[in-house]
Order: structure tokens, then sequence, then C-alpha cells
């Protein structure tokens, strides 16, 4: 199990980190690799789970993150 990968290392090192839907589809895709070397068994109980949804108008998430940062 270990000889593979599940997370692609260093992801942030030399930039910033991904916005939340491509964060989303790498943390997904670990799930789907751990799963396949059968290191994780799914939940009986299908359940989509938290998912990003971008939010309404323009989608201007850089002024979003300005205003966290005031």
């Amino acid at each position: 199990m270990y000889d593979r990968p599940i997370h692609p290392a260093n992801l942030w090192l030399d930039r910033e980190p991904g916005r939340h839907a491509a964060v989303d589809d790498i943390y997904r895709a670990n799930i789907a690799r751990l799963v396949q070397q059968r290191a994780y068994t799914e939940p009986a109980q299908r359940f989509p789970g938290a998912r990003h949804i971008p939010p309404p108008g323009d989608g201007d998430m850089d002024a979003v993150v300005a205003r966290w940062r005031t």
C-alpha cells in the first residue's frame, strides 16, 4: 500500500492552495484510490457528502477572499 502514493505530494509547495472545486476533485480521487486498493471500504449507505457549491453572481472568489483577510 505504501509503495503507491494516495495523495499527490507537495501540491501547494510552489503555488497557492487550489479553489474548493479543484481540491474537492483531488480528495475524491484520493478516496477512489483507497477504495481501489482495498484500503478503504465505502459505507453501505450511499451519500454524496459535502460538495462545493459556487456562490451566486459572478463567482469572483478573489473578492470574497480579500474580505476574509481584512
